[in-house]
């Protein structure tokens, strides 16, 4: 799938497109796309909202999709690191993952076990791994029963981060948008780790942050959302911008006053997954991608809602593909996350 121009808009100008699939060159390898998840960063990219460009394009239309896993079906001649029938997950943005083949660089693949569920592994980088590392990195300064608050409240990353403050001691505030079914998604996200679900209009008027050490906020939607989630945080807590779902331009600034720094003493800082990985060794990234696998098997990571889109490579359905996207857009809040599974 390719588009040839962004659109600002949720009427994406898409194209499917036919090509020939090339041999890999020496430090390169072809791989079969297995599944590739329909983001909210990929919207942003159609919109040229996001700042890394699409990377690969087919007859000058650019290839959409930053997530996904695939399955290694021919090895370039220096390649050594992986085998044949392997699967992998796409390690850097802009390569485009929304096509049923592609030739990467060796360098651009993570290898991951073989029995991870496909829509685990299609989620794996952008979703789990992502809410791991901002876990993880930033939970130096808390202790057993402190409160963490996240916007975004009905996203993947979301989802995972509420596990792993769990697994950690830590309690949880999810923030979800006005919404009629508020009730129904409440009782949902509770079963996956929330403690207290509160609608953007209920948190300012709401008592039930009071006395409690809210000591990390994650904001992926910045601009008023984030700057009404700076001021849930407790004096000498954290708070972590990771995503900016709320847009570019006016309206999306965060207003950083006297008394978030000189009264509350906040920190405040940014997460890029990009630089978490890249200061990983792949060992390491390997390692967790193991352990993450192990977790779901078990049981102790309990996956979000995903509804699988079938893309037949023989012949896919146009239509359906573009309708998922569509609905990944402007779609029922809350919905399950779309999620391309090729056959």
């Amino acid at each position: 799938m390719t588009f040839k121009r962004p659109s600002p808009s949720d009427t994406y100008e898409l194209y499917l497109q036919k090509h020939d699939i090339p041999n890999p060159g020496k430090s390169q390898v072809l791989v079969q796309m297995l599944a590739a998840p329909i983001n909210p960063l990929d919207l942003l990219v159609l919109q040229d909202k996001y700042p890394v460009k699409p990377q690969n394009y087919q007859h000058d239309r650019a290839i959409p999709g930053y997530d996904g896993v695939a399955r290694v079906i021919a090895l370039g001649e220096k390649v050594n690191s992986l085998q044949e029938g392997d699967r992998i997950i796409i390690k850097n943005h802009g390569l485009g993952t929304w096509r049923t083949h592609a030739i990467l660089s060796v360098h651009d693949t993570l290898r991951i076990p073989d029995d991870m569920e496909l829509g685990a592994a299609a989620i794996l980088r952008m979703g789990i791994m992502m809410a791991y590392l901002m876990m993880e990195s930033n939970t130096g300064a808390v202790r057993k029963g402190d409160w963490i608050i996240m916007n975004g409240g009905t996203s993947v990353i979301a989802h995972f981060l509420g596990q792993f403050a769990h697994a950690k001691g830590l309690k949880v505030i999810s923030i979800i948008r006005n919404r009629k079914d508020a009730a129904a998604t409440a009782t949902m996200l509770k079963r996956h780790g929330a403690d207290i679900v509160l609608q953007d209009h209920e948190v300012e008027m709401t008592a039930q942050m009071q006395h409690k050490r809210i000591m990390l906020g994650f904001d992926a939607v910045f601009g008023g959302s984030g700057n009404q989630l700076m001021n849930c945080i407790s004096p000498g807590g954290t708070y972590v911008a990771y995503g900016f779902l709320g847009g570019l331009g006016a309206g999306s600034e965060l207003l950083i006053g006297q008394e978030l720094i000189f009264v509350k003493y906040l920190t405040l800082k940014a997460f890029r997954l990009s630089a978490a990985l890249a200061a990983m060794t792949e060992d390491e990234q390997s390692a967790l991608c193991d352990w993450i696998s192990t977790e779901l098997q078990k049981g102790r990571l309990t996956m979000p809602c995903l509804e699988h889109v079938e893309w037949n490579g023989e012949a896919p359905d146009e239509k359906m593909l573009k309708e998922a996207i569509h609905k990944a857009s402007v779609g029922g809040l809350g919905q399950c996350k779309q999620v391309f599974l090729f056959s």
